[in-house]
């Protein structure tokens, strides 16, 4: 089983007075599968968050479904082909910021060639 830890680049939305943290980082466990899941540990302010990561058929690009831990909160996020370099979300924060944890965290894992 393989473990990667990768620091999260800051990121500066068009409408945010301030860029986000710069201590985020991702801890990837695992390969994420359509039936089995990777572990990926979130850090943001000091805050740890867990999830399980599974792969999506995507008819245009790759998918993936973050679940939380915690609560069993699913978010989906996909790359487009046709836009290489970018990872959309459906949480509130990516809508909102057109960034957020989640996409940077397998964006950064992408780029990196752990997904």
């Amino acid at each position: 089983m393989s473990v990667c830890t990768i620091t999260l680049p800051a990121v500066q939305s068009p409408h945010a007075e301030k860029p986000c943290p710069a201590d985020r980082q991702a801890v990837l466990i695992g390969t994420p599968t359509t039936t089995e899941p990777a572990l990926p540990t979130l850090t943001v302010k000091g805050t740890e968050r867990s999830y399980a990561l599974f792969t999506l058929p995507c008819d245009f690009g790759r998918g993936w479904r973050m679940v939380k831990e915690a609560d069993g909160e699913c978010y989906d996020l996909h790359t487009d082909n046709r836009f290489p370099g970018a990872v959309e979300c459906e949480c509130q924060g990516y809508l909102r910021w057109q960034h957020c944890k989640h996409s940077d965290a397998v964006m950064a894992l992408v780029t990196g060639g752990q997904l």
